[in-house]
């Protein structure tokens, strides 16, 4: 299902992706930079909708279209399959049952012009499987992938770098990489 503005798909994108912890500020100051050098020149910003680096590009990405006044929202969110369950209401607007969630963020992309994939509501896959399916979208609507920083090669962000890869797709790591 897909909900906002769906022709954001026809721009330019990038996944900005990584872990939800361990990088530092500067891996974190590098990461923002890269989303600044990216929205500056008109592409559109990808996340997992997950918290760490999914969250900062979201809240970056807000900010900025805020600050420059912008009338699309370029942000695109894909939600795996066992995420949060999420609702739609009759307004248009999305709810989840856990107050944890990044909900207000998904809420506010799409209805503020960006857009929301959620996959197959209804139907749960396995947590990991639910994420390999998720990050394989993302890299396959994705001219780029910018990394947080790459601190393991068994995480899930190890796990996209690879399918990005298979796919020739490029990489670019902006904080700290301990594996390549």
């Amino acid at each position: 299902m897909r909900i906002g503005n769906k022709s954001l798909i026809n721009h330019p994108t990038a996944a900005f992706i990584g872990p939800r912890h361990g990088y530092d500020s500067t891996d974190e100051q590098l990461f923002r930079t890269a989303l600044d050098d990216w929205l500056n020149d008109g592409g559109v910003v990808m996340t997992g909708g997950a918290l760490g680096a999914d969250s900062i590009a979201m809240n970056h990405t807000i900010q900025w279209a805020e600050d420059h006044n912008s009338i699309e929202l370029p942000l695109i969110i894909v939600l795996p399959r066992s995420s949060t369950p999420m609702t739609l209401t009759d307004s248009g607007h999305v709810t989840a049952a856990s107050p944890s969630s990044n909900s207000d963020l998904f809420d506010y992309t799409a209805t503020h012009d960006g857009l929301l994939i959620m996959r197959n509501l209804g139907e749960c896959l396995p947590r990991g499987a639910a994420y390999i399916e998720r990050d394989d979208l993302m890299v396959r609507l994705s001219n780029q992938v910018f990394v947080l920083a790459y601190l393991d090669p068994r995480s899930g962000t190890g796990e996209t770098i690879r399918r990005a890869r298979k796919h020739d797709v490029p990489v670019t790591v902006c904080g700290r990489n301990l594996v390549d």
